[in-house]
C-alpha cells in the first residue's frame, strides 16, 4: 500500500484519516502553490483540492467569475483554451464560466503572474521591478497591474497579501501621476490622438473623475484663456438709439455658440461616451462664465431703459437661436441639445425672477401714476365745467334781476328769490350732470 514518504503514519488511501469536510476548511486557506502539495497528502485532501467549487471560489475573489463567458456545446467540443492564458496581460480577460475549467483557468493565472507577485514582495528599487522591465508601454504596464491587485485578492497570508497590495496602490499612483504629465503635454501640443491614449489607460484606472478635473482645468479654469472676454465686456454696444441693436446680439450667439463647438470638437477627439465631460463643461460654461456675461449685458440695458425688451429677447434667442447653432455632440449623443436647455433655464431663472419682480413693480408704479393722472385730469376738467355754469349762473341771474325791474309792479320780492334759488338747483344739477358724464 502506498505512503506518503515524508509521514509514514498517515494511510493516503484510508478515508477516515482526514475527513473530507476538513480537508475543505483547510483548502480554503491555503496558497494556490501549498494547494498543489496538500492534494497528495491523502485521498480525501485530494477531492477537496479538485473540488471545482475550491476554484470557482477562487474566480470570484479576483473578481472575475461574475464576468466570466458562459461556455457553448461548440465551444467544449472544440476544447477552445487560447493563448491569452499564457499572457499575464490577457490571462484574466477571457474567463470561460466552466467549473470543469476553473481550476485549469486559476493555475494558468497563477502560472502567468506569481513570478512577477513575487516580486513584489522583494525590496528593491522600482526601477528594477519585472513588471517595468518586461513592459514598456504606459497600456502594458497599467494592465500587468491592475491583473496583479486582482490576483492579490486570494493571496491568504496576511502579511504578504499587505505589502504586495500597499506596493501595488503606491505604483498606481506613481504611474498614475506620470501618465498625467504625458496627458498634459500632449494635450497642450495638441496632439489629442496621444492624448485619447492615455485618456483610455485613466479610465480603465477608474480615474473617470480626474480625468473630468483635468479637462475642466485646461480648458475653462484656465487663468490664461477668456472664453467670452469679460474684462473687456462693452454693453454700449449691444443698445442703440433707444433700441436693442440685434445684429450686434445676434453675433454674441453665434460666439457663445462657437465656444461650445469647439469644446464639443476637443472632448470627442478625446473622450469616449462613457464618459459625461461635455456636460459638465456645458454645466460650468452656463452656470459661471455664460451667466456672468448675461448679467452684465442686462445690467447695460437698464441704463438704457431697455431691461423689460432685453431679458425675453436674450431667453428666446440663447433657447432657439444658440440651440440650433450647435453641432452635434458624440459624448452626450442625442439629449445634448435638451440638456442645454435645461442648464440655461436653471442658470436663467434668477434673471426672470428679478424680471418678475421688477415687471410687478413696474407696473405698480406706472398704474398708480396713471390713476394719479386722471384723477388730476378729471378734477381739472370737473373745475372747468363747474365754472363755466356757474358763470352762466351769474348770468342768469342778472338777467332775472333786469327782468323783475321791468316788472316791479308785478312780481313780488318773494318769487324773485324763488327764481334766483331755483336757478342755482338747475345749476348744481347740470354740474352733476356734467361730472358723471366726464367719469
Amino acid at each position: 500500500m502506498a505512503q506518503v514518504i515524508w509521514n509514514s503514519d498517515i494511510d493516503v488511501y484510508n478515508k477516515d484519516v482526514i475527513p473530507v469536510n476538513i480537508a475543505r476548511t483547510i483548502a480554503g486557506y491555503l496558497p494556490i502553490q501549498d494547494l498543489l502539495s496538500f492534494s497528495l497528502v491523502s485521498k480525501n485532501t485530494n477531492l477537496a483540492v479538485n473540488d471545482p467549487k475550491l476554484w470557482i471560489s477562487r474566480l470570484k475573489g479576483m473578481d472575475v467569475w461574475n464576468t466570466a463567458i458562459s461556455l457553448s456545446k461548440e465551444d467544449i467540443k472544440k476544447n477552445i483554451q487560447g493563448d491569452y492564458l499564457n499572457s499575464p496581460l490577457t490571462c484574466m480577460d477571457y474567463v470561460y464560466k466552466s467549473s470543469k475549467n476553473a481550476k485549469y483557468q486559476v493555475l494558468k493565472i497563477y502560472k502567468c503572474l506569481q513570478g512577477y507577485y513575487n516580486d513584489l514582495l522583494i525590496n528593491k528599487n522600482y526601477n528594477r521591478l519585472k513588471i517595468f522591465k518586461h513592459f514598456h508601454t504606459p497600456e502594458d504596464q497599467s494592465k500587468i497591474l491592475k491583473n496583479l491587485l486582482k490576483y492579490n485578492k486570494i493571496d491568504y497570508i496576511d502579511g504578504s497579501r499587505s505589502i504586495v497590495y500597499e506596493k501595488i496602490v503606491e505604483l498606481f499612483e506613481i504611474f498614475e501621476n506620470a501618465l498625467l504629465r504625458e496627458l498634459e503635454i500632449h494635450f497642450d501640443m495638441e496632439d489629442y490622438e496621444r492624448t485619447q491614449n492615455f485618456v483610455n489607460i485613466l479610465i480603465g484606472l477608474n480615474n473617470q473623475q480626474t480625468l473630468i478635473d483635468f479637462f475642466l482645468q485646461k480648458s475653462i479654469f484656465d487663468e490664461n484663456k477668456e472664453i467670452f472676454n469679460l474684462e473687456k465686456f462693452n454693453g454700449e454696444k449691444y443698445f442703440k438709439d433707444g433700441s436693442i441693436n440685434v445684429d450686434v446680439l445676434d453675433r454674441l450667439i453665434i460666439d457663445i455658440s462657437d465656444v461650445f463647438n469647439e469644446q464639443s470638437h476637443i472632448i470627442d477627439l478625446i473622450f469616449p461616451e462613457t464618459v459625461p465631460i461635455m456636460y459638465k463643461v456645458c454645466e460650468e460654461l452656463i452656470s459661471n462664465q455664460l451667466s456672468e456675461l448675461l448679467m452684465l449685458l442686462i445690467e447695460s440695458s437698464k441704463k438704457y431703459g431697455l431691461y423689460f425688451q432685453t431679458v425675453p429677447l436674450v431667453y428666446e434667442k440663447l433657447t432657439v437661436e444658440f440651440v440650433e447653432h450647435l453641432n452635434d455632440s458624440k459624448n452626450l449623443g442625442v439629449s445634448y441639445r435638451q440638456l442645454v436647455i435645461e442648464l440655461l433655464d436653471m442658470s436663467y431663472e434668477s434673471f426672470a425672477a428679478e424680471y418678475m419682480r421688477e415687471e410687478i413693480s413696474s407696473f405698480k408704479s406706472e398704474t398708480k401714476n396713471k390713476l394719479a393722472n386722471w384723477k388730476e385730469t378729471i378734477s381739472k376738467r370737473e373745475a372747468e365745467t363747474s365754472q363755466k355754469i356757474l358763470e352762466s349762473v351769474k348770468s342768469e341771474t342778472k338777467n332775472d334781476f333786469l327782468t323783475s325791474f321791468k316788472n316791479v309792479f308785478a312780481i313780488s320780492k318773494k318769487d324773485d328769490d324763488h327764481e334766483s334759488k331755483y336757478s342755482e338747483i338747475q345749476a348744481k344739477a347740470k354740474i352733476l350732470s356734467e361730472n358723471i358724464k366726464s367719469m
